[in-house]
């Protein structure tokens, strides 16, 4: 037995990423009838979004504000109420 020790070669190349094309289609996630699709549409020099979703998220119009709820008169958390003044 030699006393000298000779590893085997690697077989595999070591692992690099793989370089990511820019995007084509807009990648935002959108909401209808509880079922949820990617936009899809064409992008410009590789950004994520298209136009006009990225207006939508700038100004906020991709969600929708739920009405105000309206207190009842009586109600714990409504600051008009007038106390009642004791005799």
């Amino acid at each position: 037995m030699s006393s000298v020790y000779y590893g085997r070669p690697r077989l595999v190349q070591p692992w690099s990423p793989k370089q990511k094309g820019p995007n084509e289609f807009c990648q935002k996630t959108l909401y209808e009838n509880e079922q949820r699709f990617l936009c899809s549409a064409p992008t410009l020099n590789g950004k994520q979004y298209c136009e006009t979703c990225a207006t939508k998220t700038l100004k906020g119009k991709d969600r929708t504000v739920p009405a105000p709820t309206v207190l009842d008169a009586y109600h714990w958390s409504n600051d008009q109420l007038i106390p009642r003044k004791r005799a």
